[in-house]
């Protein structure tokens, strides 16, 4: 099955939940997340804003300004296509609506060229166990986790994920990039 048939698949299964179903398993998610030993020993981490029943992070959003950590959450560049920049948020007050709908940090807020998260965690309409996703299809995130290979970064960057979004093997292109672990409510799958 080719990538748009799997991404309209599990869009439409994604969309099938429920708010209380994703609210749940989300929580269990995220909890599971907040027990590794890289979210406890993170400096700093990159966050995203839910869109369309994807997994919540709310949680450890909310956990990681509770401890101060810094917290970084992408913003599309509307004049790169497939380009994100990262940017330290501190609280919901600097957050609004952006590309695609989108919730994302202000414009006025200053990107950090530099960023290399201690944890990135990252969004997926699918995951092969080997770590390969399949996103939305811009390459955005296939170009993060680029950068932070090429920069020989330490970040671990981790999927979130509904364990029916799981498959054996995410098809992939040259282009794309995998995460080192995946999160579902079933618990961690390293890659």
């Amino acid at each position: 099955m080719g990538k748009k048939k799997l991404r309209d698949k599990f869009r439409s299964l994604r969309q099938g939940l429920s708010s209380e179903e994703v609210a749940d398993k989300s929580l269990e998610i995220c909890r599971a997340v907040s027990n590794l030993q890289v979210w406890k020993e993170a400096a700093s981490v990159l966050l995203y804003m839910a869109h369309e029943n994807e997994v919540d992070p709310r949680f450890l959003l909310d956990m990681a300004w509770d401890r101060e950590i810094k917290t970084y959450l992408p913003r599309c560049r509307a004049d790169a296509p497939g380009c994100m920049d990262l940017v330290r948020v501190r609280g919901g007050h600097e957050l609004q609506k952006g590309m695609y709908g989108i919730t994302e940090p202000a414009p006025e807020l200053c990107a950090d060229e530099n960023c290399f998260p201690d944890a990135a965690i990252v969004p997926g309409l699918a995951f092969g166990f080997d770590g390969y996703r399949l996103g939305r299809g811009g390459g955005y995130y296939d170009r993060f986790i680029d950068r932070l290979r090429a920069a020989k970064s330490k970040s671990v960057c981790i999927g979130l994920a509904y364990r029916f979004q799981l498959v054996e093997t995410a098809p992939r292109d040259e282009w794309d990039r995998p995460v080192d672990a995946i999160a579902t409510e079933e618990g961690i799958f390293w890659v």
